[in-house]
């Protein structure tokens, strides 16, 4: 293994392209160099790049039905973030909605649920604070995401789909609609307004599904 940033960054970027390409066995090969990589050279200290690794080598896993590493993965995300960022901060957010879609694709909807609210809590121990204008911009647009992702987890264990609770759940979308729009008006960079508008497509696309319940 390398001992640079850059190495570990070169084997996550190969490990994106062979997971693309559908080659299983080379991108868990780049997925497990760059994530040895990553240890080894930020040694406990933050990266955003690190953090995305970490989102997406979790997200890799449940996609490929080894929900126990993925889940192990998501949780050492989330207790790095508790350790370097504190409980209340917008990388700890992000690793808690992961553990919340994680969760939710290993087919453990009451975690999901759970962590799910664990992220609404978050944003409301943080909306008191004092944030910069596009970290408030950033920390608005988890909660319809997280919205999605509850939604998603009740339909899936409901016992019995009725038209009560599939109008209850409608109304919950229809608030993350109704930020994503509000959000969507805010943003001026154009990488952030793509963000939204992709966040913005899997609610609309959700909300259609249930309609046609």
């Amino acid at each position: 293994i390398g001992g640079t940033i850059w190495e570990a960054e070169t084997f996550y970027k190969l490990a994106r392209s062979y997971e693309l390409l559908e080659y299983k066995e080379k991108a868990a090969t780049y997925y497990d160099l760059a994530h040895k990589a990553y240890k080894q050279v930020l040694d406990g200290s933050v990266s955003v790049e690190y953090l995305d690794f970490l989102i997406k080598f979790s997200l890799y896993h449940a996609a490929n039905g080894e929900m126990v590493r993925a889940l192990e993965i998501a949780k050492d995300g989330l207790a790095y973030t508790k350790k370097n960022t504190g409980s209340s901060s917008l990388a700890t957010l992000g690793q808690v909605r992961n553990l919340a879609e994680v969760s939710l694709v290993s087919q453990n909807y009451t975690e999901a649920i759970a962590y799910a609210d664990l992220g609404f809590q978050t944003i409301d121990i943080m909306m008191g604070k004092q944030l910069q204008p596009l970290d408030s911009i950033r920390l608005q647009l988890e909660k319809p995401k997280l919205i999605l992702l509850r939604t998603k987890a009740e339909y899936a264990h409901m016992p019995k789909r009725t038209s009560a609770g599939i109008k209850r759940l409608l109304l919950q979308l229809e608030e993350a609609h109704i930020i994503f729009q509000r959000i969507k008006a805010l943003y001026t960079v154009d990488r952030d307004v793509a963000l939204a508008v992709e966040g913005y497509r899997d609610i609309t696309d959700f909300i259609e599904q249930l309609q046609l319940e």
